[in-house]
């Protein structure tokens, strides 16, 4: 529940009733109804390949020059929710290349990045990025209920999503 309210907030803090956003299948259906429910109307879901279930990064290229206006964001869940599948450092790289090149923002769910022990989900590479935002609740990921913890990743956003916080407490 945390994280959805952290993936929500992401949403209203970068997008705008009305934009376009890109996520990829298979996908959880919570991050779906976050954007329905944020007012944003054109939700592009690209495939997966069938045999990795990796995102399709040639059909994110196609759909970063051919949109317009360029989606607002673009979102991976890695590792995958709900099928497990790790993305590889080269795919996720070029994924944050697109991004970057068509001023999008690339929001990674690292919910449970915790459970591959012998890999990092989002690479060192990949953090050097000017554009994205990394979030995470590894009360998830270990089981640990009735405690909610997580973190968000950005120095650009920042503010405006402590800000958003800031409002809904104030409600």
């Amino acid at each position: 529940m945390v994280l959805m309210k952290a993936f929500v907030n992401l949403v209203l803090t970068l997008c705008d009733a009305g934009d376009s956003v890109v996520m990829f299948a298979p996908y959880y259906f919570n991050a779906y109804m976050s954007f329905q429910m944020t007012g944003v109307t054109k939700i592009l879901v690209g495939p997966g390949n069938p045999k990795t279930l990796y995102p399709d990064a040639d059909w994110l290229e196609r759909t970063l020059l051919e949109t317009k206006p360029v989606p607002k964001l673009v979102t991976v869940v890695n590792p995958g929710n709900p099928s497990g599948t790790y993305i590889p450092e080269p795919l996720l790289k070029r994924i944050s290349d697109l991004c970057k090149n068509a001023g999008c923002w690339l929001v990674v769910d690292n919910t449970y990045e915790s459970l591959f022990y012998f890999k990092k989900a989002l690479p060192d590479k990949v953090w050097k990025l000017i554009i994205y935002i990394v979030y995470d609740d590894p009360y998830a990921a270990y089981g640990m209920m009735g405690w909610r913890v997580g973190y968000v990743s950005n120095d650009i956003a920042r503010q405006e999503f402590f800000s958003l916080q800031d409002k809904c407490i104030n409600l």
